[in-house]
């Protein structure tokens, strides 16, 4: 299941902390540089593989989908399947350039699945997300490692400006965790890995060597 009770907790520990941050998650950072250079930068990047273990929510994995000048779409995924887009849109802001970024629920199997469940708790995970990209964007042209505490007090800025968002998200946690809920990933998942042993099957039937080849067509695209 999508997991990110650590960065929910780590959200209410934090305001207990006293983070109090303003702005909200798909505010654009302003960045002395060029956009040709912030998109060379980004693209040449490693995606930030290790985001969905630092926010909580391993069996998350983030991949660059596509770029151009003006934009770079990353795409998330959940035990390899497609979740959503995170969108880097690139805006010159006189000699520098502002960067936002967006998040999208993709329709596919995993994305309806967890729209399905997790409710108004979706916010919740988008700003995740979202602040998780910012970090490994900022980080990125500040030429600095990622840094996980900066997103978990950026999680619990967003937190206190949407405490309907974190409800939500920590309700959808707590039926989990009781035994209810859950049905659309539960099925998505269980689905997903009958597809993957019926084709692993296949190849075992039609490819004795013991090689693994990759499957023609548009398989797991």
């Amino acid at each position: 299941m999508i997991n990110l009770k650590f960065a929910a907790f780590g959200a209410i520990a934090a305001l207990g902390g006293g983070f109090f941050l303003i702005g909200t998650p798909d505010r654009g950072e302003y960045y002395e540089m060029s956009r040709s250079d912030v998109a060379r930068r980004l693209v040449a990047a490693a995606p930030p593989s290790s985001l969905g273990a630092q926010a909580g929510a391993n069996g998350l994995a983030i991949s660059r989908r596509a770029h151009g000048e003006d934009k770079i779409v990353w795409q998330a995924s959940f035990i390899g399947q497609p979740l959503a887009l995170l969108t880097a849109r690139l805006e010159p802001d006189g000699s520098g350039t502002r960067v936002a970024v967006n998040f999208e629920l993709a329709e596919t199997r995993m994305g309806n699945a967890t729209r399905a469940d997790v409710g108004e708790g979706m916010d919740f995970i988008g700003a995740v997300l979202q602040l998780g990209m910012l970090e490994h964007i900022d980080s990125t042209l500040d030429d600095r490692p990622f840094d996980a505490t900066v997103l978990q007090k950026e999680i619990a800025g967003f937190a206190v400006r949407n405490p309907g968002a974190l409800k939500g998200y920590i309700d959808y946690v707590e039926k989990i965790e009781q035994g209810g809920g859950g049905e659309a990933l539960r099925s998505a998942i269980e689905s997903q890995a009958r597809l993957d042993r019926d084709w692993h099957a296949d190849v075992e039937v039609s490819n004795p060597t013991g090689t693994d080849p990759t499957p023609s067509g548009d398989w797991g695209s």
